[in-house]
């Protein structure tokens, strides 16, 4: 094998608003999903990790399961996790209004320092999905840098050796630092986690990677927090035993998962660092123009069938709302008249917006609760506006 180094960094991005999962089952995202995930990572010192969560994530750990926010606190105090942001409710950036872009990116850096204690300087996309506006808006929010997949660069999609971190330009010619991802390797590890594919193929492509590679390989791998759970779940689908909302009789994802890391700490040579760690000692150089895309999926999968014209009909009514009622109390404003209640039921109109723009209502295919939900934040919304 090659002498060059192997960086390999996880991240893994923590959303309990997951589409095919029951809004009143969310609890089980958490204790087959995330938990599971963290006891892997405990039994593996020797691995570190991105822990990205989306501010809903936040409130609702610190209010349902504090065990688990002092288990990453751990975990970041030890230097085993870096923390990052993921908006606050997991919207598609690249689908909405640049003013909606950076609510949701402050929402959710306020809910992560609050929760966390430190504010994220790091961002992981909600499914990935780039767009030329967002540069100048982590400029303009303190965000150093953005986590995105190589595959979107069209120069690297096919590249075997490419640099871990580069410039992202956008709009106005802003750059944005990006580190890259490998969605190919990634999308293996969870073959390997539904039993369909052994973990031997995982390493056998690392190890291709780094003796074709010329120069240093950062390998950054992107799973779900919850992705023990999703995993296992297919698994028992696919015999038609269970479904999305059971509770599992075993989270076997997981020992194949603690398998992967077994095997990647055996590679020679092998280092895991914290994205953190790695942007200490590179830094970029090439100029890259990422494909504007709505992430995982086509577009029409956000915006037709299944009832998505709908709800985003309600969700753009609203925003027209808020924005009417915007212009009015800046008048109001303007005119010297006291309008501090008004602001603050506004405030609660964007809340019950950015809730209204989440994706998993819309996504793949929502349970039914999950739609209910947007459509019942984006109704909240207007009325809210209406009244402010």
């Amino acid at each position: 094998m090659s002498e060059k180094r192997i960086f390999i960094g996880h991240m893994f991005n923590f959303n309990l608003q997951f589409a095919e999962m029951p809004v009143d089952k969310t609890e089980l995202l958490v204790t087959q999903g995330q938990e599971p995930l963290l006891d892997v990572l405990d039994a593996h010192p020797s691995v570190k990790a991105d822990l990205f969560f989306t501010g809903y994530t936040d409130e609702w750990l610190e209010k349902n399961a504090p065990r688990v926010v002092d288990r990453v606190k751990a975990g970041v105090s030890s230097g085993r996790f870096g923390i990052g942001t993921y908006t606050y409710a997991h919207p598609i950036l690249s689908l909405l209004p640049y003013e909606d872009v950076v609510r949701q990116l402050a929402k959710g850096l306020e809910c992560d320092e609050r929760t966390w204690g430190t504010r994220p300087v790091g961002l992981l996309l909600p499914e990935v999905a780039w767009d030329v506006s967002l540069p100048r808006a982590l400029n303009q929010l303190g965000i150093q840098w953005v986590a995105i997949y190589k595959e979107i660069i069209p120069a690297l999609a096919d590249s075997s050796s490419y640099p871990g971190v580069v410039w992202a330009e956008g709009a106005f010619g802003v750059r944005a630092k990006a580190v890259l991802g490998n969605r190919v390797l990634g999308k293996a590890v969870q073959g390997v986690l539904r039993g369909e594919i052994p973990t031997e193929r995982i390493v056998k492509m690392i190890m291709e990677m780094a003796d074709s590679s010329r120069q240093d390989q950062f390998i950054l791998l992107k799973q779900d927090a919850e992705v023990l759970y999703f995993a296992t779940m297919a698994y028992h689908m696919e015999k038609g035993a269970l479904s999305w909302g059971d509770r599992l009789p075993d989270v076997e994802a997981a020992r194949r998962f603690d398998d992967v890391l077994t095997r990647l700490e055996e590679i020679p040579g092998v280092r895991f660092v914290t994205i953190e760690e790695y942007l200490q000692e590179f830094s970029p150089t090439d100029v890259v123009f990422p494909e504007c895309i709505s992430g995982h999926a086509d577009m029409d999968k956000w915006t037709r069938g299944e009832g998505r014209e709908r709800l985003n009909v309600l969700t753009d009514t609203a925003r027209e709302e808020i924005r009417a009622a915007t212009y009015a109390i800046d008048l109001l404003g303007a005119l010297g008249k006291d309008t501090g209640q008004a602001k603050a039921i506004l405030e609660d109109a964007w809340l019950q917006l950015m809730l209204a723009e989440n994706s998993d209502g819309r996504a793949f295919v929502p349970h039914a609760s999950r739609k209910i939900a947007v459509a019942t934040a984006a109704i909240k919304a207007g009325e809210l506006a209406r009244k402010s």
